[in-house]
């Protein structure tokens, strides 16, 4: 923002209208001006102090009803009128912004009298103001709601258009007004205008400045142009310049007296007009080059404007392809971890079976083929995350966490694709810490997978444990190719890969280390890394202490009821399979019927998927609790979409489960939540 006012001072100091008519000392007084602008606004104060207590605050824009109908039905057909010809140009200064209104109302004004002749129309408003900052929020107005058309624009004539912001003026009526910081005192009118309405409150002013600026209006308005006096307070304009038709709304008509320079009141005469005779000739030929200068900085503030725009527009295209790519990562999502679901699953049990048969061979290649699966599995998670991370939208659960237990529950699975390395765990705890118990798992996972990744030469990968009275930390140390002091500090950036040569010898995105960092952050806890090239890394993060508490401990599954529904047959059979060889009694079906008549022989436990072919799981989920003989059934959905939690929490089921899923997962959750029935 403050990069942006310093460019429209730069713009102002470049193309002041009296820069070439100036005395040496001028164009430091007004840098000099504009620095002190700028200091000001930083620290939050009000530009000019003769604008302090003297802002009259307007309403709404649609609240400005009596002063619209006086602009439309009286004011502007005799500023059209007088303005009209061959030429058909028209300008409006519209000075002081009280609200951000006035320049809009002027724009719709016209817009309600010309209606589609507008466009031939050469139409500019200048609204200006001394505090650049009121300038960018007037600049940016936008509206919640917009009365019916007939008042303030014409049935079928469009003077709005819709944004995520709100509603805003239309493109061709926003084009018609140049917003630009102006000071009255200091700075000269703008030239050949037909009409000026001023909102700025004159009467509060010093005589002598209200002369100054009176006098300055009507050496730029021609003659019987007109002058709106908007603010409240009365104004003593000079009667040779001045004609007042209307009192009670002081407007004001400029006479066809000329007004003599010294009237300006400049504060020091050019040099032009200092030579030995200051004769008509040189005075035109001063107003000429003003006028020049003036036409110069109107262009200038009217690309500026237009730049602005683009940028605006710009944004907005970069906001719709980010909701694109939201969309396309949701279905991505679905489509990817369904089948994937499968194989994991599918896989681990012939790795088991072909254990029991002890053929060490297939093991061998099975577990090269689950290994890949999961290098798959663990990449689309980290691109639904990254989105997530990005989006504010990672959602995080609270529940205490044995990190001894999980630290070990995750070594034993990465052990499992990582034959060539020996994970080794050193130290234990059983201290507890408040978290998300699949988050931190995750950090483990990430850091146990870069440390067997970039230690292709190394046999050993160390997991450590360790306590303080106030925290816990976990190492994680390899013994591969380190991390030079200088890439360090940006290993846990996003999409950060280190060297040219780390790139090409180990694949990957960048962005394990840095979802790692942003869930430790939520955490509360720190994360670091200790690493000498060439002799290894250690990863380490440290969680604040959850002291005490109870474990939860299995029950006996034998004899438990377990009714799972998803559309999908391959991921029903491998479920089934899982759930039977622990003993539990499953009964499947592809689709929702079998949840709407169960009277007798409930199950336990309902497993649930979200996207039924057909139908949809969250409404059969909350048909489920909200009837008696079923309410207190425990309802797992699980899908494979990103928001399976929120859609849990939404239609009241106990807990969900995301795809593609491990078998420890599984039975862990199913574990958790699987009682003796209870009838009534």
């Amino acid at each position: 923002m403050y990069v942006a006012l310093l460019f429209v001072c730069c713009v102002v100091r470049r193309s002041h209208p009296w820069s070439p008519l100036h005395l040496a000392g001028q164009w430091g007084g007004m840098t000099r001006e504009l620095g002190s602008l700028l200091s000001r606004v930083q620290d939050g104060e009000l530009v000019n102090d003769r604008w302090k207590g003297n802002r009259r605050m307007q309403p709404a824009l649609f609240a400005h009803t009596p002063w619209f109908d006086y602009l439309k039905d009286h004011l502007l057909p005799r500023v059209l009128a007088q303005a009209g010809g061959q030429r058909q140009a028209l300008r409006i200064w519209s000075v002081g912004c009280q609200t951000g209104d006035e320049a809009p109302v002027l724009a719709l004004a016209l817009h309600a009298l010309l209606r589609e002749q507008m466009a031939a129309w050469q139409i500019r408003i200048f609204a200006t103001d001394l505090d650049p900052l009121t300038l960018a929020r007037a600049r940016q107005r936008a509206y919640p709601d917009l009365p019916p058309g007939g008042r303030w624009w014409p049935e079928g004539v469009p003077a709005f258009e819709t944004t995520p912001q709100g509603y805003r003026l239309t493109k061709a009526l926003r084009n018609t007004i140049i917003f630009a910081p102006h000071d009255l005192l200091s700075q000269p009118p703008f030239p050949h205008l037909n009409l000026i309405v001023c909102h700025t409150p004159l009467a509060s002013w010093a005589l002598d400045a209200q002369t100054i600026v009176l006098n300055r209006f009507a050496y730029t308005l021609a003659a019987h142009q007109y002058l709106w006096l908007v603010a409240p307070g009365m104004v003593s304009p000079d009667p040779d310049f001045w004609q007042c038709p209307d009192a009670d709304w002081q407007l004001y008509r400029r006479t066809p007296s000329a007004i003599p320079l010294q009237g300006l009141q400049w504060k020091r005469a050019p040099a032009l007009l200092e030579s030995a005779a200051s004769t008509d000739q040189q005075a035109d030929l001063y107003m000429e080059e003003l006028q020049t200068l003036l036409e110069e900085r109107e262009v200038t503030y009217q690309e500026l404007e237009q730049r602005m725009e683009e940028l605006e527009q710009a944004n907005q295209q970069l906001a719709h392809l980010n909701c694109l790519k939201e969309d396309f990562l949701s279905m991505a999502s679905h489509e990817l971890r369904t089948p994937l679901t499968s194989l994991l699953a599918y896989t681990d049990l012939l790795r088991r079976l072909l254990e029991r048969e002890g053929s060490q061979q297939a093991v061998q290649y099975v577990s090269r083929m689950q290994a890949q699966l999961e290098k798959l599995n663990r990449l689309v998670s980290d691109l639904l995350d990254i989105s997530k991370v990005q989006a504010g939208k990672l959602v995080y659960t609270k529940e205490r966490v044995l990190m001894d237990e999980l630290v070990r529950e995750v070594v034993e699975n990465v052990q499992l694709t990582a034959a060539r390395h020996r994970i080794v765990i050193e130290g234990g705890t059983t201290c507890e810490v408040i978290g998300d118990r699949d988050r931190l798992g995750q950090v483990v996972i990430n850091l146990l997978s870069n440390a067997v990744k970039y230690s292709p030469q190394g046999e050993q990968v160390r997991v450590r444990l360790a306590c303080t009275p106030e925290e816990i930390i976990v190492s994680v140390q390899d013994f591969g190719i380190g991390i030079p002091s200088d890439s360090q500090e940006r290993v846990f950036e996003r999409f950060y890969r280190g060297s040219s040569n780390v790139e090409q010898r180990f694949p990957g995105l960048g962005i394990g280390l840095y979802i790692t960092h942003q869930i430790i952050g939520h955490h509360g806890g720190r994360i670091w890394v200790e690493s000498v090239q060439g002799q290894g890394a250690t990863f380490s993060f440290a969680l604040p202490l959850k002291r005490g508490g109870l474990l939860f401990q299995k029950e006996q599954v034998m004899e438990k009821y377990i009714l799972v529904v998803d559309d999908d047959p391959a991921i029903l059979d491998v479920v089934q399979t899982i759930l039977t060889g622990e003993g539990y009694r499953v009964q499947t079906s592809l689709n929702g019927a079998c949840l709407q008549h169960m009277e007798r022989d409930l199950p336990d436990l309902i497993l649930l998927d979200i996207l039924l072919q057909g139908e949809d799981g969250r409404k059969l989920c909350g048909q489920l609790k909200g009837r008696e003989q079923t309410g207190h059934i425990p309802v797992i959905l699980f899908s494979a979409h990103i928001t399976a939690n929120s859609a849990a929490e939404a239609c009241g089921a106990d807990d969900f489960l995301t795809k593609p899923f491990r078998r420890k997962e599984l039975l862990d959750l199913v574990a958790r939540w699987i009682n003796p029935r209870r009838n009534g």
